[in-house]
This record gives structure tokens, sequence and C-alpha cells, in this order.
């Protein structure tokens, strides 16, 4: 009986392992003391001009906000980058004939962390089939951690903000500043 348990408990590990990663990412931050930082305000309004910049252009984005829980295993493979956040600086990235416009860009701190950085495809069946790629990765992303995600369509030139696995496309600056 002492044996039936220890592989009843490591097979409920193993089948239940991405709901188990998920939950101790949202909630490890906060057990190990960090805490969230505000975001500066002037950092949020680069981040949105620069999304509608991009979406005028049909230049299509990713922008990973990290909140409590750290981005640090995604990192892996990217481009490490320590600057500030402008909208010159998020729209030359995602211009076309950028070598690292491929990817996300992560923002930590208020600060540009990372670029071109590859993130886990939402593999919902219930994902709408007008999503892309980006859409899906970012779904992905805040499936499995507190990140906000930006996302501008390149087909559609649109604006999405996603949060908890939730796509919702934005009208316009003032209402994407609102639901930050």
């Amino acid at each position: 009986l002492n044996n039936l348990f220890v592989w009843v408990a490591l097979a409920l590990i193993i089948l239940f392992q991405e709901d188990i990663r998920r939950a101790l990412a949202r909630a490890g931050a906060t057990f190990f003391g960090r805490t969230a930082r505000a975001t500066d305000a002037n950092v949020q309004e680069d981040l949105i001009r620069a999304c509608f910049v991009l979406a005028h252009r049909k230049i299509g984005a990713l922008i990973a906000i990290e909140r409590t829980a750290g981005l640090d295993g995604y990192l892996e493979g990217s481009h490490a980058l320590d600057a500030h956040v402008s909208t010159e600086l998020v729209s030359a990235i995602f211009h076309p004939t950028s070598p690292i416009h491929d990817g996300a860009l992560i923002v930590a701190g208020n600060r540009v962390r990372a670029a071109s950085v590859f993130l886990p495809i939402s593999m919902q069946k219930t994902q709408r089939r007008a999503y892309g790629t980006r859409h899906r990765a970012a779904v992905g992303l805040t499936d499995a951690t507190d990140a906000v995600c930006l996302v501008v369509s390149e087909e559609r030139g649109t604006v999405s903000l996603v949060q908890n696995g939730e796509v919702t496309p934005v009208a316009d600056q003032n209402d994407l500043r609102q639901r930050l």
C-alpha cells in the first residue's frame, strides 16, 4: 500500500504537471517575497503610443509585461537588452528590417529586458481561428503566468490586450490606457 501511494502521487504529478507549473508560477513569486512594482506612467504611455504607431503601419508586435511572476524561463535564446522603454525603441525593434523583430519583447521593471523571445503557443481548442501566432503566444504566456501582453495584428492593424488567457481588442489609446 505504501508503494501504491507513491506511484499514484507520481502519476498525478505527471498528469497535472502543466496545472501545477501554472499555479506555482502565479503563486511562487509572491510567496518568495517579490512584490508587484508600480508601472511608471511614462513607460505605459510609451508602450501605448508604440502599439498604435505600429498598428497604423500594420507592423505586428508582441509585448509581454512582467508582473509578479518572473519571465526568466522564457529568455533562453533571446537577445538580452537593458534599455529604457521608448516609443522609438519599440518601433525600431519590431520594424520588419530589424534582425530581432521576430518574437516577443519583454518589459520588466519598467525596462526592456529582452527581444526576440519565443513564447509558448496556446493549444486551447476554443481559440478563435482569426487569431494568429502572436495572439496564441500571448494567450499561452498569460495562461501560464500573470503577465500582461499587448498584441498588434499585422493583418488587421489592430491592438489587443491579453490577460489571464483572454484576448480583449481595444478601440483606441484611451481604451487601452483604462484597461492597463
